[in-house]
């Protein structure tokens, strides 16, 4: 029986004692910026890895996290094995062995499949969620997002309850195809719900109501997030309505509009500079679309100054269109 196993953090290693040669292939890593790899390994492309291990030989991996994907094929008669982890830095472990693979589904990376196959679990009355393993490749399932998921309930009153759980932003050292902050591309399309949280205790109350909310919600959670902070949360449910601001920290002289990575920025330079703490009051949006504008202008009224901070890019994005309304709305108190 071949297997791997964790030798350490970060270290797998294989053995095979099948009795043939076999073809081990270890697929989806993101957990490391660089990855290095030994032990007779024939292949690296796109985050995938094959090697070849003759019998009764070890082979060690390095930098692939706390939890792998592979596959074992041999020749002669080794079945093919497959043993899978659900969700980006394992965020789904054990979701198997709780709930069944009826309810857990290992897919293929193919977004637009994945979505669609989503819609039409919802139109049958479930509550999918689909989580891709980074936000840039959501651009493969595009169409299905926004003339499908976004557009069905206005057609034919079909409610499309699809949870989308986007990991997003950069920070991390993950190069250009998945450092983007894309939320901005759904901004403008009608029919969809724009979520993302800054804490785990927003995340997860934000993440019930989206998943209860009968319109399709696009969940970004910002990478570079997932293990710099943490908090002691609730066993218990509990929900957060979407389209609700809250205050982050009170001030009398500068409204920042932010949300993710942005709140930890500034709350950052806060504590590095203690001598403004009374003067900025830090927004965090929490929703994007809708977002509230009843909390943002009466911030915006009582300081009279405002930044909108994001880590998108400033053409076209969330910030310009924030800008624009406070200019048209309560340019008055600017």
């Amino acid at each position: 029986m071949a297997s791997i196993v964790n030798a350490g953090t970060g270290n797998w290693s294989y053995t095979n004692n099948t009795g043939g040669n076999v073809r081990v292939i270890i697929a989806f890593f993101y957990n490391n910026a660089s990855q290095s790899y030994n032990a007779g390994l024939t292949q690296v492309i796109a985050g995938i890895t094959t090697a070849t291990a003759s019998s009764g030989t070890n082979q060690k991996f390095t930098g692939f996290g706390k939890h792998v994907t592979y596959m074992v094929s041999g020749s002669g008669t080794t079945p093919l094995q497959v043993k899978n982890v659900v969700g980006y830095q394992a965020g789904g472990e054990g979701f198997v062995d709780e709930f069944g693979k009826d309810r857990i589904r290992n897919t293929p990376i193919i977004e637009s499949g994945i979505i669609g196959t989503a819609m039409g679990l919802a139109i049958e009355g479930f509550k999918p969620i689909v989580e891709m393993q980074f936000a840039d490749f959501v651009s493969v399932g595009f169409n299905q997002i926004v003339n499908n998921l976004a557009k069905t309930y206005y057609r034919w009153n079909q409610p499309i309850n699809v949870t989308l759980r986007l990991p997003t932003g950069g920070c991390i050292g993950a190069g250009p195809f998945h450092s983007q902050s894309n939320e901005s591309w759904f901004f403008h399309v009608p029919g969809l719900k724009l979520v993302y949280p800054s804490t785990p205790k927003d995340a997860k109350g934000l993440l019930l109501s989206s998943i209860d909310d009968n319109n399709p919600v696009l969940f970004f959670e910002h990478k570079a997030l997932y293990r710099s902070i943490s908090e002691d949360l609730t066993e218990s449910n509990y929900h957060i309505s979407i389209g609700k601001a809250k205050i982050v920290k009170d001030g009398t002289a500068l409204s920042v509009i932010t949300y993710g990575m942005g709140v930890h920025w500034m709350t950052d330079f806060l504590n590095s500079n203690p001598e403004y703490e009374n003067l900025i009051e830090i927004v965090d949006l929490r929703t994007l679309l809708p977002w509230d504008k009843d909390l943002v202008y009466k911030s915006v009224k009582k300081t009279n100054k405002v930044i909108v901070l994001t880590e998108d890019n400033i053409t076209g994005s969330i910030a310009s269109e924030i800008s624009a309304d406070l200019t048209q709305n309560i340019f008055e108190y600017l």
